[in-house]
């Protein structure tokens, strides 16, 4: 289990495109590449579709 106690939680406000090679069993992101920010996807339209 992931030790959040010293995490800060944050409102997001942008978006942005992100290549990675699979996601791990706990949901995270496995070799993440940012590739760069997007103007035509607010942050309320984005979700983790999780498979």
């Amino acid at each position: 289990m992931t030790n959040t106690e010293n995490a800060v939680w944050v409102t997001p406000e942008l978006v942005c495109t992100v290549k990675y090679m699979m996601k791990t069993e706990s949901g995270g992101m496995r070799q993440p590449v940012f590739k760069g920010l997007r103007e035509d996807k607010s942050p309320e339209e984005c979700i983790d579709n999780i498979t």
